[in-house]
């Protein structure tokens, strides 16, 4: 569906770059959890977060139709402090 695939790019391009770089390594490009940790030399759990979280942005953004502003390093879109990992 050409509809939802400019939904999900829109919302990966909307998404902190903190977690936007993980889901598309491991989800568009299909690296392993343990290489993307090493490509950002970070541990696998930052990653996994990252990753995790990442995801549940994206599918809210998807489900609820709300749309992702990235206002900084403070603040992921839904007035929400990022987590310091």
């Amino acid at each position: 569906d050409p509809g939802l695939m400019r939904n999900v790019k829109q919302a990966l391009d909307r998404l902190h770059p903190r977690y936007r770089l993980p889901v598309i390594l491991k989800d568009v490009e299909g690296f392993s959890q343990e290489e993307i940790a090493t490509m950002l030399k970070l541990p696998v759990g930052t990653v996994k977060a990252r990753i995790s979280r990442g995801r549940e942005y994206l599918r809210r953004w998807l489900e609820e139709g709300r749309e992702i502003k990235n206002r900084g390093e403070e603040n992921e879109g839904y007035g929400l402090k990022l987590p310091d990992d």
